[in-house]
């Protein structure tokens, strides 16, 4: 089933913002569980190591198995359009010359067509088709040379999972698109509920282990001839609904991402331009959807189109709609010395023996992998055991997530945490335990084994490279 979104007109003060914005994350390890190296989905940090385990099922965590599946029975519904209009001011911050330049308040119009309901298990698509992006930028000296890690980040609504995209750039000039979830920290997570549109590597000027404001990377398009021949690749993003309700889609808000010229906002990028005397100039970019710098968050931003999802045949309800994750185990331990950790679960409703399902783990924000897959514990009658051993030593937040349905972890239905204060190992120190890799976690217990709504964004990015015209210009006068 296909779900059109399309952005239509908004302003190019915006667009210029969405292109330009880091912050460095520090790089915490997370554990996995076989011994090989592994991290968040392209880890090169420390962690936690463990040891023999057997790999839970990941039962329907390929999309195209999960789109096979739900697609077969599939009846189209008919479709509702949506007109919104969106509120964005940006944040642009040139490295040299001038101090902080504000950016809007814009209006961006958008115009949405998506099927009003879907059954529980289906698939469907959202699609992204924007508009070519043709414009001089005169400058009277310089050259305005490049627009690069460009991120454009959307928040899943609960009971929704992403299943893969389509990306189409036969006609298009900015290459390298890719679409994956992230969590909070912006590190690649398969349980994260952040749509993130970026390089395939995460490149960005924040918000991500791989971030810089005063280097190219990432998405990027190149001027260098102060003209803009802006082509963009056709995106055709693919969802599961996997529980009943209705479904928000929205741009990302929570947090620091609705607030004022943050590297969490939706959109950002980095760009780049080089003039006499003066040298290179950065100016990273942050667009939040608000009114002012300390406006309120428009309130269409986390609702731009809602799809109601509908029981799917045969579907068991469950008995409870959250549980309490309770883990206890060692918070001190020494590096490569293991220790159990046990999980108790509670539902809001019925009892604990009815909690069955799975726990994925994050250490200091990052999945805990399973060789190259997440690793996944299985819930048995509320309650579950990891056995983990540290990498790395520093204080680790590890936290269990709760999912009731092992095909499906983008229902989270309670988290819990524990941190551990892991100390070097007898003989070595801290800055040689910084530079080992994360190897292994493992879990056992009785019964278990451990292991967009795009469309014509257009007169955005004019404005947006519109107001660089106008910086640039007042600065290469000399």
């Amino acid at each position: 089933m296909k779900t059109r979104f399309t952005l239509a007109s908004a302003s190019s003060a915006t667009a210029l913002a969405l292109l330009l914005a880091p912050v460095a994350i520090a790089e915490d390890g997370a554990p996995t569980s076989d011994g090989t190296t592994t991290g968040a989905t392209n880890s090169d940090e420390d962690g936690a190591a463990g040891g023999n385990t057997t790999p839970a099922p990941q039962e329907g965590a390929e999309g195209e198995s999960a789109e096979q599946d739900s697609e077969k029975d599939a009846t189209p519904a008919a479709p509702q359009v949506r007109d919104v209009e969106l509120t964005i001011s940006c944040k642009a911050t040139p490295s040299k010359v001038a101090g902080v330049q504000h950016v809007g308040p814009e209006k961006a119009a958008f115009q949405l067509t998506a099927p009003g309901e879907v059954k529980t298990g289906e698939v469907f698509s959202l699609d992204l088709d924007l508009d070519p992006v043709a414009m001089d930028i005169p400058l009277p000296a310089g050259t305005f040379d490049s627009a690069s890690r460009l991120k454009l980040d959307f928040a899943l609504p609960a009971g929704v999972s992403f299943v893969g995209a389509d990306i189409d750039e036969s006609g298009a000039n900015i290459k390298g698109l890719s679409a994956f979830t992230v969590n909070e920290q912006g590190y690649p997570d398969p349980t994260g509920r952040i749509l993130r549109f970026a390089s395939t590597d995460n490149q960005t000027i924040g918000n991500s282990p791989n971030s810089s404001k005063n280097a190219e990377g990432g998405v990027t398009y190149k001027a260098g001839q102060n003209k803009l021949d802006l082509r963009f690749p056709k995106v055709s993003a693919k969802f599961r609904a996997t529980s009943p309700g209705e479904k928000a889609f929205g741009v990302r808000t929570a947090g620091k991402a609705g607030q004022y010229g943050q590297d969490e906002n939706f959109l950002t990028l980095l760009g780049k331009v080089s003039a006499p005397f003066v040298g290179t100039v950065w100016a990273p970019v942050q667009c939040a959807p608000l009114s002012d710098k300390a406006g309120p968050v428009d309130a269409s931003a986390a609702s731009l189109l809602t799809v109601n999802a509908l029981p799917g045949d045969g579907e068991d309800a469950l008995k409870y709609s959250s549980v309490d994750v309770q883990i206890t185990g060692p918070n001190t331990s020494t590096v490569k010395e293991r220790g159990t950790y046990r999980v108790a679960l509670t539902p809001n409703e019925g009892e604990a023996k009815d909690v069955n399902g799975v726990l994925t783990f994050t250490d200091n924000g990052r999945a805990v992998m399973n060789g190259e897959k997440l690793l996944q514990v299985p819930v048995v009658r509320g309650v579950a055991e990891a056995d983990l051993s540290w990498l790395q030593s520093g204080t680790h937040t590890l936290e269990a997530r709760f999912h009731p349905q092992r095909d499906d972890l983008s229902l989270v239905l309670g988290t819990g945490s524990i941190d551990v204060a892991v100390a070097a190992a007898p003989g070595e120190n801290d800055e040689q335990n910084k530079n080992k890799k994360p190897n292994g976690s493992s879990s056992s217990s009785e019964g278990s084994s451990a292991k967009g709504f795009f469309g014509s964004i257009k007169e955005i990015f004019e404005k947006i490279f519109g107001f660089f015209a106008d910086f640039f210009r007042s600065i290469f006068t000399f």
